[in-house]
């Protein structure tokens, strides 16, 4: 978040930011988004299987020394802030089909 702040040419708040991370790391990238831009909508979820088993990947695109590279992760967290100029609307599926079977947690451990 701090590299795309440095990036950006306006020190305005972003309107949006678009976050896409490995799974079980959800809190701790919205904390973060969070705790360096402040109350700024975000929208995205996790990157990952249907099985969670890690086989989900994201596609970002990095800056380092003037040079822009696509990059395909096996995991991480890919942030995009906006700042459209225009009125804009955001339409986000993820592509989740419900099934006929459902439970509810009692108890997790680890997240």
């Amino acid at each position: 978040v701090r590299q795309a702040l440095q990036s950006a040419k306006t020190l305005a708040s972003p309107a949006v930011a678009l976050v896409t991370c490995s799974p079980g790391i959800e809190e701790e990238v919205i904390a973060g988004i969070a705790e360096v831009l402040g109350r700024v909508p975000i929208v995205g979820g996790s990157a990952a299987d249907p099985t969670f088993k890690n086989h989900g990947w994201l596609a970002a695109r990095a800056r380092s020394h003037s040079k822009v590279q696509a990059q395909v992760l096996k995991s991480g967290v890919v942030i995009t802030l906006m700042w459209p100029s225009v009125r804009s609307q955001l339409v986000f599926s993820s592509c989740y089909n419900p099934t006929a079977a459902g439970g509810v947690a009692t108890k997790v451990q680890g997240r």
